[in-house]
C-alpha cells in the first residue's frame, strides 16, 4: 500500500462497496494548496488497479470507487477502524 487513503474516505469507500458500488464517493482536496498532491495520490490509486476513479463537479473533486483490488487490499485497515470505533 505505497499510496494512503485518509482513514475516513477509506471506510465511505468500503461502505460503497459493501452495498453494491451503485454510488460514488465524492473526494474533495482540503485547499487548492493541497490539490497537486491529492490528484496524484488518485491517479496513482487508479493506475494500480486499486479504485475507479471520475473527474468529479469541479477541480478539487473526484468521485471514487474501490475495485475489487482495493477493496481487499484496504479491508484489514478498514475492519481495524471499524474495530477501534
Amino acid at each position: 500500500m505505497s499510496v494512503k487513503i485518509k482513514e475516513a474516505a477509506c471506510r465511505s469507500l468500503a461502505d460503497q462497496y459493501e452495498h453494491g458500488n451503485q454510488n460514488w464517493l465524492a473526494v474533495c482536496a482540503e485547499s487548492i494548496e493541497e490539490l497537486d498532491d491529492f490528484l496524484e495520490r488518485y491517479a496513482e490509486l487508479k493506475a494500480t488497479g486499486l479504485l475507479n476513479v471520475l473527474p468529479g463537479p469541479d477541480k478539487k473533486t473526484l468521485l471514487c470507487q474501490f475495485t475489487d483490488t482495493g477493496y481487499r487490499e484496504y479491508a484489514p485497515l478498514v475492519k481495524a477502524a471499524r474495530t477501534l470505533g
